[in-house]
């Protein structure tokens, strides 16, 4: 009896689930090129039809403070180190493979954000 297992991400939903994995906005949403589209709905939709992510609560949106940033802190780019998905516990798992295999695509936001913890 043979069993196996497949699944297939496109460039585009890597990034976006390694961009959730990190809490931030992806690079596409950041640097806009014509090269790489910030078609983040059909990303996004891609990876919840996979089981990999899901919206954050409305009440946890609301609790990080959407749409509460001050123009300083917008000019910062604090407003790229947030996300509005989360992991599912299928998607913290291909996350770990994806690190383990090398493939896992740290977004600027995240190098950023984890900088200034340091920092803090």
């Amino acid at each position: 009896m043979k069993i196996g297992f497949q699944i297939s991400l496109s460039k585009t939903m890597l990034e976006m689930l390694c961009a959730v994995a990190d809490g931030v906005t992806w690079d596409r949403g950041i640097y806009r090129t014509i090269h790489c589209p910030d078609n983040w709905i059909a990303s996004e939709h891609s990876l919840m039809k996979r089981g990999l992510i899901r919206r954050k609560p409305l009440e946890l949106i609301k609790k990080e403070g959407y749409g509460q940033m001050t123009d300083k802190a917008i000019e910062e780019g604090l407003h790229h180190e947030r996300s509005c998905c989360e992991l599912t516990p299928v998607g913290e798992t291909v996350v770990q493979l994806l690190k383990h295999a090398g493939l896992f695509v740290e977004q600027d936001a995240a190098i950023t954000k984890k900088f200034r913890k340091q920092r803090a």
